[in-house]
């Protein structure tokens, strides 16, 4: 299954941590090379209004991936990710028409479908969405975001320290407790293992 963290800092910069974990077909998981990167930025076009025509640009969306190695390889290098469109907020982008394209897309059910386990994490205009393998979109409600081998029961976790034990994470602190949860779970499960790698959009 493996483990993703995501956080956006003050200044809307997304940080993404992952470990170096794949999961091979139904049940095989395997750390394949000393550095995995299981997050990728990938451009997406923008048709813009500017007042007398309809032009295109193009912007970028970070993603961080748990689950089948095949669903990664297809996300990162195959997969054509729809257009958005002037009068589309990024709610109606997220939820109509990337969810569209990706139910409509046989590859990427065929392989979601055979996977099984899926979680991903799309960093998308100072948001965080979650989607999951039922192919079901879920908007973070904090700037930061859990995917993968015990995400439900960290994002608790996380939720809880806050709530009762007034523990933030913080753009000080985001990095540390990311690493202490990665290694905390790595070192009760074969699901996640290091070296667990940082990178940002």
């Amino acid at each position: 299954m493996s483990l993703v963290l995501a956080y956006i800092d003050s200044n809307s910069k997304t940080h993404m941590l992952s470990d170096s974990c794949w999961t091979i077909g139904n049940t095989g998981v395997y750390t394949i090379e000393p550095k995995v990167q299981k997050f990728f930025t990938k451009e997406y076009s923008r048709i813009v209004n500017n007042g007398e025509e309809l032009t295109s640009d193009m912007s970028s969306m970070m993603i961080g991936f748990t689950g089948s190695m095949s669903v990664f390889q297809y996300l990162k290098y195959s997969f054509e990710f729809p257009e958005k469109f002037y009068d589309e907020s990024i709610e109606q982008y997220i939820y109509r028409s990337f969810t569209e394209k990706i139910a409509s897309d046989e590859v990427m059910k065929t392989l979601v479908a055979q996977s099984k386990i899926l979680e991903i994490i799309i960093s998308i205009d100072g948001k965080l969405y979650i989607l999951d393998s039922e192919l079901n979109f879920f908007e973070s409600k904090t700037n930061y975001a859990i995917a993968g081998f015990s995400s439900e029961t960290f994002s608790i976790v996380f939720e809880i320290l806050e709530k009762v034990g007034g523990k933030k994470i913080t753009d000080e602190n985001f990095k540390e407790v990311f690493e202490k949860t990665i290694e905390i779970i790595a070192s009760i499960s074969a699901m996640v293992a290091p070296p667990f790698n940082w990178g940002n959009d």
